[in-house]
């Protein structure tokens, strides 16, 4: 019986590390000088990762799979 609660034990572990292991989140705003003009063409990134993106017409970005 303490094999099988073991067993069982682990399992639900695996299966709750999978579900999280499976999230991303996503980052996303606009780059702006102080006076408020919007910035295009601005490259945004993570720093110490390879996630990047340039800013569209409006300065607004949008990062993906970002690590909660």
């Amino acid at each position: 019986m303490k094999k099988l609660n073991c067993g069982l034990l682990l399992c639900i572990l695996l299966l709750g590390l999978h579900v999280f292991a499976g999230q991303s989140g996503r980052i996303l705003g606009t780059v702006q000088m102080a006076d408020g003009t919007k910035l295009p063409g601005a490259t945004v990134l993570i720093e110490g990762t390879n996630i990047s993106a340039t800013t569209d017409r409006n300065g607004d970005y949008l990062l993906t799979k970002v690590s909660p």
